[in-house]
């Protein structure tokens, strides 16, 4: 499905949403475009979203790392030269629903344009053949644990045998979109495209992808035409003769002192904890390890038999978003049971904040694409004191030392998000053993 493969991280009751065209909390919203009737207008909208599709990005504009916001563009009725643009996002509570958080109306410019191919996710713009593809791709270059440490089960399935490499190479794209270095060329009269990788071969040679025009009546606009290094592989005469044996990276820090952790000297290191809202620690509790959240259900009951009965279900069915949904809100509802979860994640915080403001390498950088700028990913330790079971996405407030926690993420999403900027060292705690050495 492509709405799984290209959005490896929407966690599940987003991707319910989205799939279900789920408008129940929009259509609540009492704000309205001047000349409709609240009643009309809703419908209309209704039906837009029903009909569109959610990588078209001339109705899209997605704005979140995770896919949790987006603005969606509908054209004004009678009315062309405008757009409606609807910013929607993803309800703290209700995460299976949207809400509206604002309405303008835009001139039609950017609506009016031909969708460009520059708009496309790898996937749609070009025709690779991920079990051959990848597997070239990873042999050439310099070994790398590309497939989940995390995720054992995908290795049965040969599409994912290289998950990890394929995330790399969507996201990588991604930027290279985003910064315009998706280079064309002419060689011999037929048009190519190239573009670099970010790896680096065995031979310590950059890695880059040639592509040439598809096949007629294709939905891609491009086919892989080779992997290649300067002066190696299929393609690299192309590489060489139309592209001078090179295309620029893709960058991702231009500030470096985002990418490190920078602790105010003039004030105790215990008052520099990030923090934490109490939406984010619950929002994502389907992130975190059976055991923990088992072992704060000790006390309730109906908590325990709610979070039993998820266990159960198989997680490609619809109804385990909708349980999960039931669970926490069931957690929000229980006050005793909110603080233990909140002081859990806050204990481990304050543990692992120890240790990392003594080994500040520890913290690992990842980008956000909807903020464009880097955030950092700080271990989390919630039921055994050597073993990482979550990342704490910090970012630090503008002008300021003061972190604050965003979001939590599982380690296989930490550590896509953080191979994407640099690769990681064997014995880095998203890379290598589960533990993370304190000594």
């Amino acid at each position: 499905m492509i709405l799984g493969e290209f959005i490896s991280q929407l966690d599940r009751d987003w991707f319910a949403c989205v799939e279900d065209r789920n408008l129940r909390y929009l259509t609540e919203s009492g704000r309205v475009p001047q000349g409709f009737l609240p009643e009309q207008f809703w419908q209309f909208v209704a039906m837009a979203w029903q009909q569109s599709d959610p990588y078209d990005r001339k109705a899209f504009d997605w704005f979140q790392e995770n896919r949790s916001a987006f603005q969606f563009k509908i054209p004004y009725p009678n009315r062309p030269s405008e757009i409606i643009m609807l910013h929607l996002d993803r309800h703290k509570v209700f995460t299976h629903k949207l809400f509206l958080v604002n309405i303008k109306i835009l001139q039609n410019d950017y609506l009016g344009q031909q969708r460009s191919e520059e708009s496309l996710p790898l996937t749609k713009w070009a025709f690779l053949s991920f079990e051959k593809d990848l597997a070239r791709i990873a042999e050439i270059a310099k070994a790398e644990a590309w497939q989940s440490n995390y995720e054992p089960h995908l290795h049965l399935n040969q599409e994912f045998s290289f998950n990890r490499l394929k995330n790399y190479l969507q996201q990588t794209f991604r930027r290279l979109q985003e910064e315009d270095k998706i280079i064309a060329a002419t060689y011999e009269g037929k048009p190519y495209r190239a573009f670099n990788t970010g790896l680096i071969s065995y031979d310590d040679k950059e890695i880059f992808l040639i592509f040439d025009p598809n096949y007629p009546n294709q939905e891609q606009p491009w086919k892989l035409y080779g992997v290649c290094t300067p002066g190696n592989g299929i393609g690299n005469e192309i590489l060489h003769q139309a592209f001078q044996d090179f295309t620029p990276r893709a960058q991702f820090i231009s500030d470096y002192n985002q990418a490190t952790l920078i602790l105010d000297p003039n004030k105790p290191i215990d008052q520099q904890l990030p923090t934490i809202s109490d939406d984010h620690f619950l929002d994502h509790l389907e992130r975190w390890p059976p055991e923990v959240i088992e072992r704060e259900l000790r006390n309730d009951p109906q908590a325990f038999s709610l979070f039993d009965h998820l266990q159960s279900l198989d997680n490609t069915t619809g109804q385990i978003d909708r349980c999960w949904l039931e669970f926490k809100q069931y957690i929000m509802r229980t006050i005793d049971l909110k603080l233990r979860f909140k002081k859990s994640i806050e204990s481990a915080l304050r543990n692992s904040w120890e240790y990392i403001i003594q080994k500040p390498w520890l913290i690992a950088p990842q980008y956000n694409f909807g903020r464009h700028e880097v955030e950092l990913l700080l271990p989390l330790r919630l039921h055994a004191r050597l073993y990482v079971d979550l990342a704490l996405v910090i970012t630090a407030s503008e002008g300021s030392y003061q972190y604050k926690g965003r979001t939590v993420l599982t380690r296989e999403m930490a550590y896509n998000n953080a191979r994407l900027l640099y690769p990681l060292s064997p014995d880095h705690w998203l890379r290598g053993t589960s533990q993370l050495n304190l000594t």
